[in-house]
């Protein structure tokens, strides 16, 4: 979600956590002043703060943390105090990480050998990057004696999430044909506290069970391997694409961001090319559109509006409401030096309900469709990744008109979020940090449950045995639906 004021970049999904950082113990009082400003930043600046979970049990779950203090704790120690109360705000955009200490010893503590993807609460190798790598494919049962089941119940509990949605942290765990991702290999240490070596438990695909002492590698030469052993994985895609099929009766159209150019070369802007598109799309009389938004973790909220406009042939209101607590802030003075402690005075207008409204946004009012239109048969494959800027569009376009969704749930709750300016938060004494989003989105949209986001009308599960293959099922899915379609 890029919108507004972004007060600091929000790092990027594969957090960087440890187990043997700053070993410093903390003394209550500070733990307890730490705590106090934790606190006082979400109450203060989250506008969404009790949009899924009632203030009532916030206010129990900090009260509990807060009396739960009653010796010293390292920062990482603290961190696992109130991750979970930040996985209890029910916000994907409401980040916490370790101190930096602890987030600079990482690189220094060997993790995990294997690229994992996490599948109805089961861990499976994607990429073994051992010197003989045996296990591409199998389950992992157990580490350190620990069942996987329960290390990703612990980890996800300390994870953040829009609502009730299932998809997202899943999928915030897994690497991807095209994604790295260690958050799995790092949550061991950071949120279980487990270290290396590793003592695995595999079952792999053939049933048969073994047990191995893994000593692991350094997050850089994990990189290092993936790169040299699976370069597949590291290729660079172009941010849009347009592809037909059917002799252009089908067209796909993929949009793997909804921020920056369409292009690698930078050429030419995300509008530019939706009009392209279509216009490509009328010339050759396409029928059905397969819109693949797969991976998706947003950008410009204009941009996503922008596409709605090419989609729908009435005149359509985006948002329903944008809604801050405030534009001053007495928390961002914890940020960081260049963070401005104060949002411009023109973002947002006072409302006679004391809230704050943002009434300047591009996205805000009334939109005509923009041409060309098309009004053919829509195919919308979407996945956990699909989040933020992606699900305001795909909410809309829900709403709006029929379509076929294919894949996963949304990663987005389906009547908004809470993002566009972001704060940054270092905590004093421990340097825990935290990301608070200061405007909540009410998307001008209805009909579907309130706490999670698209459900899909044909469901794709994902499987370690198709990404080994390379077989994107659910394309194959999408394409052979939209070649039936009449």
């Amino acid at each position: 979600m890029v919108n507004g004021i972004v007060f600091s970049t929000v790092l990027a999904l594969a957090t960087l956590n440890l187990a043997q950082g700053d070993q410093t113990r903390y003394s209550v009082a500070d733990l307890r002043e730490d705590f106090s400003i934790y606190r006082h930043a979400l109450e203060e600046g989250h506008p969404g703060l009790y949009r899924y979970t009632p203030k009532r049990e916030m206010d129990a779950l900090f009260d509990r943390a807060n009396e739960s203090i009653k010796s010293p704790m390292t920062s990482l120690e603290f961190f696992r105090l109130i991750a979970p109360i930040q996985s209890a705000v029910k916000c994907g955009h409401t980040r916490i990480i370790p101190s930096k200490a602890d987030r600079a010893q990482v690189e220094k503590t060997p993790l995990l050998p294997f690229s994992v993807v996490v599948i109805e609460n089961k861990a499976f190798v994607y990429r073994d990057l051992t010197d003989t790598p045996a296990h591409p494919g199998a389950e992992i049962r157990s580490i350190n004696g620990v069942q996987t089941p329960e290390i990703v119940k612990k980890v996800e509990n300390t994870m953040e999430c829009d609502a009730d949605v299932k998809s997202l942290k899943p999928y915030r765990l897994s690497a991807s044909p095209t994604q790295s991702n260690w958050r799995f290999n790092t949550s061991l240490l950071t949120v279980l506290g487990m270290a290396p070596p590793y003592e695995v438990d595999f079952r792999d695909e053939d049933g048969r069970a073994s047990h191995e002492m893994v000593a692991g590698f350094l997050r850089s030469e994990l990189m290092t391997r993936e790169k040299s052993k699976y370069p597949q994985d590291n290729r660079e895609l172009e941010p849009a694409e347009l592809a037909f099929a059917d002799n252009g009766k089908v067209a796909v159209m993929t949009i793997r961001s909804f921020d920056g150019p369409a292009s690698l070369e930078g050429k030419l802007d995300l509008k530019t090319f939706y009009e392209q598109s279509f216009a490509q799309m009328e010339l050759k009389h396409t029928e059905r559109l397969i819109l693949d938004l797969r991976g998706n973790g947003g950008g410009s909220d204009e941009t996503g509006m922008q596409l709605l406009q090419h989609l729908v042939d009435k005149p359509f209101t985006y948002y329903a409401d944008l809604i801050l607590n405030n534009i001053t802030f007495k928390f961002t003075k914890y940020g960081p030096p260049k963070q401005p402690r104060e949002l411009p005075k023109d973002f947002a207008e006072l409302g006679a309900d004391g809230k704050y409204h943002n009434l300047h946004h591009p996205n805000n009012g009334t939109h005509d469709p923009a041409k060309p239109v098309f009004l053919g048969r829509l195919f919308v494959l979407a996945d956990g990744g699909s989040f933020s800027t992606t699900c305001e569009f795909t909410s809309n376009l829900r709403y709006r008109r029929k379509t076929t969704f294919i894949g996963e749930e949304t990663g987005g709750a389906f009547y908004g979020n809470n993002s566009g300016a972001v704060a940054q938060v270092i905590l004093p004494h421990t340097g825990v940090t935290f990301y608070v989003p200061l405007m909540e989105y009410v998307m001008a949209v209805s009909g579907e449950p309130k706490r999670r986001g698209i459900l899909p009308d044909v469901p794709v599960k994902r499987s370690v045995e198709d990404m080994l293959a390379g077989r994107d099922r659910g394309m194959e899915v999408a394409l052979r639906l939209a070649k039936q379609a009449s």
